[in-house]
């Protein structure tokens, strides 16, 4: 799962949005798939899965070095949907490693 964040709780959730909002410059989430398995929530809801990719400019600027680097992180999300239509369980899954991401903003 995502191996940087981990939260629990909607204010948890506000605070994960408001540091995206600082440091996930040109912000870019494509969508490539998303399917909906009925009953394989863990309360037995359903789960919607999703296939995207993620891409951001971090504000970070070396001179002569880097400049604000784009970052792409590939990935999936697993939501489970409970009864009501609310979403009860969201994890995140990168298709790279830290250190992957980590390299990115040295080389491009």
């Amino acid at each position: 799962k995502d191996p940087m964040t981990s939260f629990q709780g909607v204010e948890a959730y506000k605070k994960n949005i408001a540091f995206i909002a600082r440091w996930f410059k040109n912000m870019d989430l494509q969508l490539h798939n998303l399917e909906t398995k009925a009953g394989e929530a863990e309360d037995g809801g359903d789960r919607i899965t999703t296939h995207w990719t993620l891409s951001w400019n971090t504000p970070i600027s070396i001179p002569l070095v880097i400049q604000e680097p784009r970052i792409t992180i590939p990935g999936r999300s697993d939501l489970d949907i409970s009864a009501d239509g609310l979403i009860i369980r969201h994890i995140d899954y990168w298709d790279c490693t830290k250190f992957g991401v980590l390299k990115q903003h040295f080389v491009q």
